[in-house]
């Protein structure tokens, strides 16, 4: 009994602290902390309303995907506790309600110590945390609440990870790093064997006019094995995202690589060392561009091809996206887009959905 106390008290809190930000009068992607001078805490949040309508389903015969719904796709609520100038402590609490269906789940939990082992300009991440360049990437699009990465959506990595990390950047800023280890499983998964996932992530800005540093070079590479041995059983995700970011504009391309290497049991009763492997690739192309029209309009468009499977045919799909975002203040904004998926299969039509959504940050 006292345990649904505890889930309804955060609940409430959550929703008490949407409220607030929907009528704060400012709006803005990211989140803005709230603290009183000289705190050592900072409460932050957004929350995220969204109505959709479906005008047409590539699965006809599935009516449950026949969307005419309004959602609360999100509500964050982060609290960042400082505990001296080179230590914090981190948690943020996602809530979802779908359908009726309210979710709620830690989703960071985490301690932050800068200059670990006496290492100018880095930070090392314990815990629960950002994973350390779908994080980035997503703050460069700054349209989550439209759509998600490629490398969340489709390839299955998440926004964050348990583990280990520790990054940094030069004093010059032409170098930003990150290297990780964490579980092999997502952090809403429970971690089965020894077997750890390892992440690096290097971005490159070019040195020279205030104009060259406007473009960006991110590569990364992840490896992790989700099953024993680790030989047979190994994934890895290649990524490059070159990216434009300025005041007014902001542009990029993505590519995206899987090799998901795996034992083919063919149910002989073979042993692991008999069995053979198989290795799946995928990999999606695509970049997206957002643009500041006015003080309070900011365009946003993305395209991408998404093939599950290189070897196979007619599995493909290209998504498109197009909308206009209208801001109400610096915490208040208004969203409409569309979103096309076009199919490869002649057996499937297209999609082709509807949205408009607000979106309140504290």
């Amino acid at each position: 009994m006292r345990s649904n106390k505890i889930v309804c008290g955060l609940v409430l809190s959550c929703g008490v602290v949407f409220s607030i930000a929907a009528f704060a009068g400012r709006a803005r992607a990211e989140e803005m902390p709230v603290a009183g001078k000289n705190s050592k805490l900072e409460l932050s949040g957004v929350g995220w309303i969204t109505y959709r309508y479906q005008m047409e389903d590539a699965d006809t015969l599935n009516s449950a995907r026949d969307l005419n719904s309004f959602d609360v796709d999100r509500v964050y609520l982060t609290g960042s506790y400082t505990i001296d100038e080179r230590y914090k402590w981190q948690t943020t609490l996602e809530a979802t309600n779908r359908a009726g269906v309210l979710s709620l789940f830690l989703k960071k939990a985490y301690l932050q110590a800068e200059k670990p082992f006496q290492i100018e300009n880095s930070t090392l991440w314990l815990g629960q945390f950002d994973h350390q360049f779908v994080g980035p990437m997503e703050k460069v699009w700054g349209f989550r609440s439209v759509a998600k990465l490629p490398l969340d959506e489709y390839f299955g990595l998440g926004t964050t990870l348990v583990g280990i990390g520790l990054g940094g950047k030069t004093s010059s800023g032409l170098l930003d790093w990150a290297v990780t280890a964490g579980n092999e499983k997502p952090y809403n998964k429970p971690s089965t064997t020894k077997y750890k996932t390892g992440l690096a992530r290097v971005t490159l800005t070019p040195a020279g006019s205030e104009q060259g540093k406007q473009f960006h070079l991110m590569a990364a590479a992840q490896v992790n094995s989700d099953a024993s041995p680790a030989a047979d059983n190994l994934n890895t995700v290649f990524m490059l995202f070159p990216y434009w970011k300025s005041e007014r504009l902001t542009a990029g391309l993505e590519f995206d690589l899987l090799s998901d290497k795996h034992v083919h049991h063919d149910g002989e009763g073979r042993s692991a060392e008999e069995a053979e492997t198989e290795t799946h690739t995928s990999q999606n192309l695509g970049g997206f561009v957002t643009y500041q029209a006015s003080d309070r309009i900011r365009l946003l468009g993305r395209v991408e091809q998404y093939d599950p499977d290189t070897d196979s045919d007619d599995d493909a799909f290209v998504r498109a996206i197009v909308g206009v975002a209208r801001s109400y203040g610096k915490n208040l904004r208004g969203i409409v887009d569309l979103d096309l998926r076009s199919h490869e299969s002649s057996d499937l039509d297209s999609e082709v959905v509807i949205s408009a959504r607000a979106e309140a940050t504290l």
